[in-house]
């Protein structure tokens, strides 16, 4: 999930259309079930959700357990210098990528620090994995 959902979201609308029928006719639901009543069946979340949980899942160990990641991935999401050594708002964010293109913006160091950025502090600073990935799991549903 992690590699081939960060492309182009019409190269996955096959695959979400398939994966929603799957889901509709493993649990006898009709066709006018809302996506979202049918991942709350599975107790799942949709392509896009599920690979901005993954990411976060990556940015989370970025941080918290850093040895636990392979070398490429340790480099690639750096924590904001300026900060690093103080106790503020923005302590826990990660140094966003500068990138001009599209394509840019989707590569997993870029997109992986900011949609770490972006959700509330208080699910940053869950240091526990599982309860972790539970909250975010949550948050991403309500959204």
């Amino acid at each position: 999930v992690e590699v081939y959902a960060s492309t182009y979201f019409s190269h996955l609308d096959k695959l979400v259309k398939i994966n929603n029928k799957i889901i509709r006719i493993l649990f006898k639901k009709d066709y006018y079930t809302k996506v979202d009543d049918l991942y709350r069946v599975v107790n799942s979340l949709p392509v896009h959700s599920l690979h901005k949980l993954k990411l976060l899942k990556l940015a989370h160990m970025r941080v918290y357990n850093k040895d636990s990641l392979p070398k490429a991935y340790q480099d690639i999401m750096k924590p904001t210098q300026s900060l690093e050594h103080y106790n503020m708002r923005h302590s826990m964010n990660l140094q966003v990528s500068r990138f001009n293109t599209y394509f840019g913006k989707r590569v997993i160091n870029c997109s992986c620090t900011q949609l770490w950025n972006e959700i509330p502090k208080e699910i940053q600073g869950i240091k526990s994995v599982n309860l972790f990935l539970n909250t975010v799991k949550r948050y991403l549903q309500q959204d």
